[in-house]
């Protein structure tokens, strides 16, 4: 990846003669040698959804990324699901996981972009009349869900690899009260009630400051929107292209939400991975491993 690649389509790189030195270490992955804002990767998928063998190596590949990000900066990895994303071979699976899960429902925007305007009366009545289809994702925008529980290997391995799954690893920040419930002998043993304690857990990240910081970080000119209020979080749906053509500042502002981004990105036919940190080192270690146990990405 290269500071070429200052496009809205997808991202090429150019061929060297010879890679960079640092950019042998850590194939398959491709680093932004240019880029000075913040420390972006790239690797490229045959599409979306990723076949197996890809998918498998991304897979071993981001679980093991978490586990260096916890160890080494102590940082939590959240996970959002765009509501686009959700195809009938993801619709059940997810209904069937959302007791475990708890997803809650949040807008990924793109940098600069609106909500979509809600149904004018002229719209109902002409969808009344049968003069026009209705189409949800002319009112829908791209919405995601949060899961609230942190499961993020089980998360990962539902629904990785559809083009829609979003991490941000986040500082850790005070934690949540977690108010106490007692629950007489019979309602906890009612299935209902089951883990009471871990859904209550989940339900008290709500107050985390995330919420308020990403709406002001990436809320930005939406504030007049009648829907604006009602939005829990805003999460970016960031393309290679933005790292380059955004300010500066914006870019690095992106950073005090969350110290690593990592998307699915159909635009760039690819997984992102950009860091504030330089964990270069990491990449390449965990890299040598996988290569070292013959896994080799395909």
């Amino acid at each position: 990846m290269t500071s070429s690649d200052k496009t809205d389509g997808p991202l090429v790189t150019k061929q060297r003669l010879e890679p960079h030195p640092g950019e042998r270490q850590i194939r398959p992955w491709s680093r932004a040698q240019n880029l000075t804002r913040c420390f972006l990767y790239w690797i490229p998928v045959h599409s979306f959804p990723v076949p197996a063998l890809q998918r498998d190596w991304l897979l071993t590949f981001l679980d093991r990324w978490g586990r260096v990000a916890a160890k080494q900066l102590s940082l939590r990895a959240e996970l959002f699901l765009q509501l686009q994303s959700v195809q009938p071979n993801l619709s059940d699976a997810l209904v069937k996981c959302a007791p475990d899960f708890n997803p809650v429902f949040g807008l990924s925007r793109r940098p600069g972009g609106g909500l979509p305007p809600l149904p004018t009366q002229q719209d109902v009545k002409a969808m009344q009349r049968g003069e026009k289809a209705f189409s949800f994702s002319d009112y829908a925008g791209d919405y995601c869900y949060w899961f609230l529980a942190g499961a993020e290997d089980k998360q990962r391995a539902l629904f990785f690899g559809q083009g829609g799954l979003t991490t941000l690893y986040l500082k850790p920040g005070p934690a949540p009260a977690v108010p106490k419930v007692r629950l007489p002998k019979a309602m906890q043993e009612h299935p209902f009630f089951k883990d009471a304690d871990e859904k209550m857990a989940a339900a008290s990240r709500l107050s985390s400051p995330f919420l308020k910081k990403s709406k002001e970080l990436f809320g930005a000119g939406l504030e007049s929107s009648p829907q604006y209020p009602g939005i829990l979080f805003i999460v970016p749906l960031l393309a290679s292209a933005d790292f380059f053509s955004r300010p500066e500042e914006e870019v690095k502002s992106w950073f005090d939400l969350f110290d690593i981004y990592v998307r699915e990105s159909p635009v760039d036919r690819g997984i992102l991975l950009a860091t504030k940190p330089d964990l270069e080192e990491a990449m390449a270690e965990i890299v040598r491993e996988m290569k070292a146990e013959g896994m080799e990405y395909r």
